[in-house]
């Protein structure tokens, strides 16, 4: 649906699509964020999404906590090179967005806090944990070293001794820096590509929703309408 909205170019725009048989809604937001693995900045990123997205963590507490999404998730995009935050089974997506972007707000003062340091650790932790889970049996070790050569890494044991290095040296300053860089795309209005899929009738009433948070009116289709689009 993301490549159906933004295939015209990088630029703010969001559909609500109706699907017939849907019972819970679904939304996706975008930003550009092409960051490489072996980039720099792709450390600092990914830890940033994993502060507000662990367990117990912010989206944890403040929407799946409170019922407004099953499922809550900032997740960094390699493949597509986007910043993507995703809701799943959510009963309000309009309410669980606002609240997410009131938690991006208050981001910049959460690394600032006395327990900053002991988040951080919890979320290299995580991370450090997936890094060598998904290393764990003979099928991801070659999923990981197929998809390693696709983005230009070296072997795969050099890759994850060079990735928990790089891991174990980021800092908290690193993490400030990429919240001031990557932050703003998803909080302003400019370049986010937003789709949601709502229950055939919800549309108009969800569109309406989300316009008064993104300060950006959705255009509501029916799903028939968005793969004709899409197959133009």
């Amino acid at each position: 649906l993301l490549e159906a909205v933004r295939r015209e170019g990088v630029r703010e725009e969001c559909v609500v699509v109706t699907v017939k048989g849907a019972e819970g809604c679904n939304l996706e937001m975008a930003v550009p964020c092409a960051v490489h693995r072996q980039d720099a900045n792709y450390v600092p990123a990914r830890l940033l999404a994993e502060l507000i997205s662990r367990a117990e963590g912010p989206l944890w507490e403040r929407i799946r906590g409170r019922g407004l999404a099953y499922h809550a998730s900032l997740d960094l995009a390699m493949w597509s090179g986007q910043l993507c935050f995703c809701l799943g089974d959510s009963a309000d997506p309009a309410k669980a967005l606002a609240e997410f972007l009131l938690i991006l707000k208050e981001v910049p003062a959460s690394l600032d806090a006395p327990d900053a340091p002991a988040v951080m650790a919890e979320a290299k932790a995580s991370l450090l944990f997936s890094l060598h889970s998904k290393r764990a049996t003979a099928g991801a070790a070659l999923n990981q070293a197929a998809s390693g050569h696709f983005l230009g890494a070296g072997s795969p044991e050099l890759e994850l001794a060079r990735e928990a290095a790089a891991l174990d040296a980021c800092c908290l300053d690193d993490v400030k820096a990429a919240a001031r860089r990557w932050l703003p795309l998803l909080l302003e209005a400019g370049v986010r590509s937003v789709a949601v899929t709502v229950p055939e009738g919800k549309g108009p009433s969800t569109a309406k929703g989300l316009g008064a948070v993104l300060g950006t009116q959705p255009e509501v289709l029916s799903l028939k309408q968005v793969l004709i689009s899409s197959a133009k």
